[in-house]
């Protein structure tokens, strides 16, 4: 079985490198700008992981992928990566990150290989 990676990012060079990276792992991978896009394919699809750019004035957007991902497999793994420190996230993420992060990094935190 092929695993799935479902990305939110605004920035398009990290949309195309994260692509690129983890198809080359072998992950199947969906990639869009805005949460609302996201939710949309998040409702019908179900991912092994999702990847989302946290921004806090758009946290609520980035909750509602979450929880339609969450609908399609309650076990997902999900990263939130920030352009900025904040003493508090407030989405429900397995993991917050800095950027810039090491593709390698979050296929670990991912566990490409070992994505169920």
């Amino acid at each position: 079985m092929r695993h799935t990676l479902l990305v939110v990012e605004s920035e398009s060079t990290l949309r195309f490198a994260i692509r690129r990276y983890f198809e080359a792992q072998g992950v199947a991978v969906d990639v869009f700008e805005s949460n609302q896009d996201a939710s949309t394919i998040a409702a019908v699809r179900r991912y092994d992981a999702l990847l989302v750019d946290y921004r806090p004035a758009q946290a609520d957007d980035a909750q509602a992928v979450i929880i339609a991902c969450r609908e399609k497999n309650p076990d997902i793994v999900v990263i939130a990566l920030t352009s900025s420190r904040l003493d508090r996230v407030e989405i429900d993420a397995t993991h917050v990150r800095l950027k810039p992060i090491r593709l390698p990094e979050l296929a670990e935190l991912l566990g490409v290989g070992g994505m169920a």
